[in-house]
């Protein structure tokens, strides 16, 4: 095996033809091509990277891959394989990284029909229109499969196809300001299966491609935050959906602060659907019906959508008029007396068709009219989608709608979109820091969904905008202590994984049964359990306005006492309480039915106490 010591650089066209010891960065430069024959491994020591400013090519086979690894008995990690410039890498394993794979702005390139395991990222992707990761096993990753932030494309060329992705530590797909075509995948046994955050609006299929990903047996399927992902839609023409979401043990879809979901012409597991297995908060919304009544491949679902009636002559069957005309004027089939989510639909339709002004057109017109909707967020999503598909004269491109963001972050009025468009601009101004506007709006905001958004935005900042690992850690404690377990601050502590983060403490700690969301009701309440009957175990929400005092109790079907669980102080909000069906021995209960009886106490001024049971039957 030979030896590469210290920072070199490949040069010209290089070829790679024997195992080799890597004690140094390898940088090939803009005008290089390295191509790396099929069962050669190379061994990176820690903190060392392979960096490609050219070209890298690897051609491995099923029988022989190319191995990327660290030396055997060794803990440590090296930095993985940077793209630049463009890479094809077919058969291939990536092991023993801090991130496995990662493209770069103005990268290109595929990976296909390789093993990325064992890494910290499994594919991490930036500020790229690029790649396309298919055929892949994704798996082992102890924080995320793939993380993509900040890389959209006007045209589905970042697209992540027919992996298996599975068994990393956190989550499958991670995506912030990230809008990716992903199709044909499965994605199982994750806390979260995919996330999206800060206008990911992710195409889970699109206008002309089924979904047919397969999401399973994670805590939560997906999980939005002020993004719109899409899931399908149901019209005469193929729009996504047939993905199937089922066994996701919390939560098939979450849905928070103001994100909406389309999520039609999907199986969730079950005929009906579970009701409870969708979840929102936050002005956000999920629309999954209509659904199929069987794994993709049956029928939909007979009763149609709700707004079926209501639109079928004016909104559906007018893709069968276009179909038939050479020159279509879309906006003669648009009716403004819609409901705001059906003309949001209608534009970001015909944005798909290619009219980007009558599209854009709608989606200011929403904003600007009715700004203190959660629906300014979704217009606000198509418009920035929008601009980057423009090419049509009156149009508004990119630089124009930086503009427009602009001219919404400077309002007087105190506005949630007037807020989220300030932290939107200061990402899009070179000359303006994002942490700044952050901590502005998480002021200004105060009481609002903002202050949690502004501290994600502001940590992702320090994160990977400037590797400033030092506040990244301080942000995300700040996010850990204000906004304990909510989707935000597990997705920054996860960066940090130290007897310190929440992340790395047993599941079945009594912390980790709690799961809040900065929405605060305005009374007491309880849930009925779910799933009921159960085995092994079920759940109840809980609901408090004000900071209190709880008590949860198990008694059985003769009153004797089982179990019980006391929080001394739970912020105001909403908590999900989940019991395993065994007594205060941590021993397994025999079937049958117990009492969940619930006392909360508010810990101000008048002291209010809320009383409330519920029954629960353990079916063994």
């Amino acid at each position: 095996m030979g030896a590469y010591g210290n920072t070199t650089e490949a040069t010209m066209n290089t070829l790679w033809i024997r195992d080799m010891d890597v004690t140094g960065d390898v940088s090939v430069g803009a005008n290089t091509t390295l191509n790396i024959q099929p069962g050669i491994t190379l061994t990176f020591a820690q903190n060392n990277s392979l960096i490609i400013d050219g070209a890298l090519n690897i051609y491995g086979t099923s029988s022989n891959p190319v191995t990327f690894t660290r030396p055997n008995g060794t803990t440590n990690l090296w930095n993985g394989i940077q793209v630049n410039g463009n890479a094809t890498i077919d058969h291939a394993i990536i092991e023993h990284a801090q991130k496995g794979i990662q493209f770069y702005v103005g990268s290109n390139g595929t990976v296909s029909n390789s093993d990325i395991r064992d890494n910290t990222y499994g594919v991490y992707i930036k500020d790229t229109t690029a790649p396309l990761v298919s055929n892949c096993q994704v798996y082992d990753n102890t924080s995320y499969g793939f993380y993509v932030y900040n890389s959209n494309s006007s045209s589905n060329n970042l697209e992540i196809k027919n992996n298996t992705i599975h068994d990393n530590n956190y989550c499958g797909i991670h995506l912030s300001g990230s809008t990716p075509l992903i199709t044909d995948n499965e994605i199982f046994n994750h806390t979260y299966g995919i996330i999206a955050v800060s206008n990911s609006s992710a195409y889970l299929g699109d206008y002309d491609t089924y979904g047919n990903n397969i999401v399973h047996n994670n805590n939560y399927g997906l999980a939005a935050s002020v993004s719109n992902p899409f899931l399908g839609e149901e019209t005469c023409t193929v729009h996504g959906g047939n993905n199937q979401f089922s066994s996701n043990t919390t939560n098939q879809i979450r849905a928070l602060n103001n994100s909406y979901v389309q999520a039609e012409l999907n199986w969730w597991g079950s005929n009906p659907p579970q009701s409870s297995k969708f979840y929102t908060s936050g002005g956000a919304s999920i629309d999954y019906t209509p659904w199929l009544n069987s794994v993709p491949g049956g029928s939909m679902m007979a009763l149609g959508s709700p707004e079926t009636a209501l639109f079928e002559n004016a909104f559906n069957a007018t893709e069968k008029v276009w179909a038939k005309k050479k020159s279509i004027n879309y906006m003669e089939f648009f009716n403004p007396k819609w409901p705001l989510d059906r003309q949001l639909v209608f534009a970001r339709d015909i944005m798909w068709l290619g009219d980007i002004v009558s599209s854009q057109t709608i989606c200011k017109n929403i904003i600007d009219t009715f700004p203190e909707s959660s629906l300014a967020f979704f217009a606000l999503d198509i418009l920035w989608q929008s601009s980057r598909k423009a090419v049509k004269a009156g149009a508004q491109d990119f630089e124009s709608f930086k503009k427009y963001v602009h001219g919404l972050s400077v309002k007087k009025d105190k506005k949630d979109i007037y807020g989220y468009a300030e932290l939107l601009s200061a990402g899009f101004e070179t000359n303006k820091s994002v942490a700044t506007a952050s901590d502005n709006v998480y002021t200004k905001y105060k009481g609002s969904i903002l202050p949690k958004i502004a501290l994600y935005k502001k940590f992702m900042y320090y994160l990977n905008d400037l590797n400033d690992l030092s506040k990244a850690k301080e942000t995300a404690d700040q996010l850990e202590r204000e906004f304990p377990n909510s989707l935000e601050a597990n997705s920054a502590s996860i960066h940090f994984q130290d007897e310190n983060s929440t992340l790395q403490k047993s599941t079945t700690t009594e912390k980790q049964n709690i799961d809040i969301e900065s929405v605060l009701p305005n009374k007491y309440g309880l849930s009925a359990n779910y799933p009921n009957p159960f085995n092994p175990s079920t759940s109840v929400e809980f609901a408090l306005p004000k900071q209190s005092k709880v008590d949860i109790i198990v008694y059985n079907s003769l009153g004797q006492f089982i179990n019980k669980v006391t929080y001394g102080s739970l912020p105001a909000g909403y908590h999900t309480y989940k019991w395993e069906a065994k007594n205060i021995n941590k021993t397994a209960l025999p079937s049958g039915l117990y009492f969940l009886h619930f006392t909360a106490q508010s810990l101000t001024a008048g002291q209010e106490v809320y009383n409330k049971s519920v029954k629960m039957l353990l079916i063994r």
